[in-house]
């Protein structure tokens, strides 16, 4: 008899044998959440589009920086060499912030220990920049966009830093502690969105299946009829499991069937209250908008409009 883990590890091989987890498109959200708003929202398309080509120029075939892209990449370690890096300026400000904090409480012997590490944060960034640049060079739509954020407010925040060193070494270290922790701030921000892009939009992580994207026009997927009130059901929209539940109040909700968690089966989970709980690990969502209402799942689940026409439930992705 397997142990509970052990059972519970051998059902997600099989599930995902079955063709569960591998049909989510991690480059697909629809949310209301600030880094959703984001990602689909155009106003630093100008700046990505001037930037990117010129970029990927350089980097393939023959540019410049072309025998570089396999090392910005991280190929040689079989690994993404971006992550790693930017724990050295984030490592080293974070030290500087505690050192700032001491000085300011009257502890004026860690003030070299507070320069030291800004300087050594920002020669980190230089590292940690180019490898993000090269990760984020052929990236397109949220991605791309987030990505743009993530790079202004590092931007941001590493001037910020330049500035409060040009600061104390002309004695006004008072003004100096508020401008790094301000980019310290800065910087905070910057991380909160690359950890999106590496955990929500799947940036530098394994990839083994094509992307999939939802129509944009609407499409047919279940008879109206065949969804009465307080059920629920699974459809498929171009190859995207959805799920499909009728409220009390007869409104259809689509959102997306596999669990932001561990990609598990929500339309065999457990309906009540307006929610669903994912049958594999207990994480429960709103089937109204996909918000995580109970651990361990941290994303929500993608959601799609809906409308009824012709007799037939139609869907199509938020634009």
């Amino acid at each position: 008899m397997f142990a509970p883990s052990v059972q519970a590890s051998v059902s997600v091989w099989r599930r995902s044998q079955w063709g569960y987890g591998e049909k989510v498109n991690p480059e697909v959200s629809s949310s209301e959440r600030l880094v959703d708003r984001l990602g689909r929202t155009t106003i630093v398309d100008p700046l990505a589009d001037a930037i990117q080509p010129a970029l990927r120029s350089a980097l393939d075939g023959t540019g410049p920086l072309a025998p570089l892209k396999d090392v910005l990449h991280g190929t040689p370690l079989n690994h993404p060499l971006h992550p790693a890096l930017t724990d050295i300026p984030v490592g080293a400000w974070s030290l500087a912030a505690v050192f700032d904090c001491l000085e300011l409480l009257g502890r004026r012997e860690y003030q070299a220990a507070a320069d030291l590490s800004i300087g050594v944060g920002l020669a980190g960034a230089i590292a940690a920049v180019a490898t993000g640049l090269a990760e984020w060079s052929d990236t397109m739509g949220e991605p791309k966009r987030l990505g743009t954020w993530h790079a202004l407010l590092n931007t941001l925040g590493a001037g910020a830093y330049v500035s409060s060193l040009v600061l104390r070494s002309r004695g006004r270290r008072g003004v100096a502690i508020a401008t790094a922790l301000g980019g310290y701030a800065l910087v905070g921000m910057a991380g909160y969105l690359g950890g999106e892009l590496a955990f929500g939009l799947h940036v530098g992580a394994k990839h083994v299946a094509p992307p999939l994207f939802p129509p944009s026009d609407f499409t047919p997927v279940l008879a109206d009829a065949e969804l009465p009130l307080g059920s629920h059901k699974r459809v498929d929209l171009g190859g995207i499991p959805v799920l499909l539940s009728r409220g009390a109040s007869g409104a259809v909700h689509a959102v997306a069937a596999v669990c932001t968690h561990r990609g598990g089966p929500l339309d065999e989970g457990e309906f009540a209250d307006g929610c669903v709980r994912c049958p594999w690990h207990g994480g429960r969502f709103s089937l109204a908008d996909g918000r995580v209402i109970e651990g361990p799942p941290v994303f929500p689940l993608a959601r799609f409009e809906t409308r009824l026409h012709d007799g037939q439930i139609e869907l199509r992705a938020f634009t």
